[in-house]
């Protein structure tokens, strides 16, 4: 637990500092998507390039796994249940909104347009996303000196 809570101290630490961790992955995965409703690229080179961003979309399911596996093993600390229970409480309901999502019609042109307008709407650094990374960084640290202080 204590290597997890220094792990996501630096994380979001990265976070605050640069800004969104994964914008170039969803950026270059919308713009990809858009190349090929657009008939821009091949198939075959849809999916090389595809593939290049399975890491980072396979890092980002890992993070979430990890982040909930620690706020359950945090229930267990007495001085933490209470903003745990809020932390996975914020994460589980920011993952079913984002599943939620208002998905657009089946036509490629509905497609496209949705693509292109949540491109353009992309941004690196929210003041909203600064907040949710800075109350983030407060709970690890709390944890690592829960853990290693008390």
């Amino acid at each position: 637990m204590v290597f997890l809570s220094l792990l996501f101290i630096s994380l979001y630490l990265a976070a605050m500092i640069k800004g969104s961790l994964f914008y170039n992955t969803t950026k270059l995965g919308i713009e990809l998507q858009i190349k090929q409703l657009e008939g821009a690229i091949s198939d075959s080179e849809y999916t090389k390039q595809g593939a290049r961003l399975l890491f980072p979309y396979l890092f980002a399911i890992l993070w979430v796994v990890l982040t909930i596996a620690f706020y359950i093993y945090a229930l267990d600390i007495e001085q933490l249940k209470i903003l745990t229970l809020v932390m996975l409480g914020y994460t589980i309901v920011t993952f079913v909104k984002n599943f939620a999502k208002k998905k657009p019609a089946n036509t490629e042109e509905a497609k496209l347009e949705h693509l292109k307008k949540q491109l353009y709407t992309l941004k690196n650094r929210t003041f909203t996303g600064t907040v949710i990374n800075a109350f983030h960084l407060f709970y690890f640290c709390l944890a690592f000196y829960t853990l290693v202080f008390k």
